[in-house]
């Protein structure tokens, strides 16, 4: 992916896709709030204060677009919902399970592979989210609730 607007517009450009004034509206709002990872509603409001006739299906078919073309990325939260941000930098992802924040952190998505495994894959990225609860949520609370991740096997003990 490609820092700054003018990248990304090119990118459009070179892929024939105009860039509409709803367009512009949407990555202006991706741009603002990327270090919030907002969800499609968060941007929605955000595109509706600059472009008051704006339509909530306009913003998820352009986020589909834009994550179709490379322009944004999009995290998927436990719950199904999706995030969005346009850092390009490799980082990993935390995510609270009591607030819903997303908490970028400065590792690498890195796994070793065995010599094997990188001839027989094409490797185009990678993705490394963590899930726990932050320091506020913890302060909240006294106790942090249980957390089964998923897919994880809960197997009944018997006897």
């Amino acid at each position: 992916m490609e820092k700054g607007t003018a990248a990304r517009i090119e990118r459009l450009k070179k892929n024939g896709i105009r860039l509409t004034v709803q367009r512009e509206v949407i990555l202006n709002a991706l741009l603002a709030k990327s270090s919030e990872h907002p969800s499609a509603e968060d941007l929605y409001e955000e595109a509706r204060q600059k472009c008051p006739g704006i339509g909530r299906a306009t913003v998820y078919r352009t986020l589909r677009l834009f994550h179709r073309l490379g322009l944004v990325r999009r995290l998927q939260l436990m719950d199904g919902s999706f995030r969005y941000e346009i850092n390009d930098d490799p980082h990993a992802h935390f995510i609270c399970l009591g607030c819903g924040r997303v908490f970028e952190l400065e590792a690498s998505p890195v796994v070793e592979l065995s010599p094997s495994q990188r001839r027989d894959f094409q490797i185009i990225g990678a993705s490394l989210k963590l899930f726990g609860f932050c320091p506020q949520c913890c302060a909240q609370e006294q106790k942090v609730p249980s957390f089964d991740p998923p897919g994880a096997q809960v197997v009944a003990e018997q006897g």
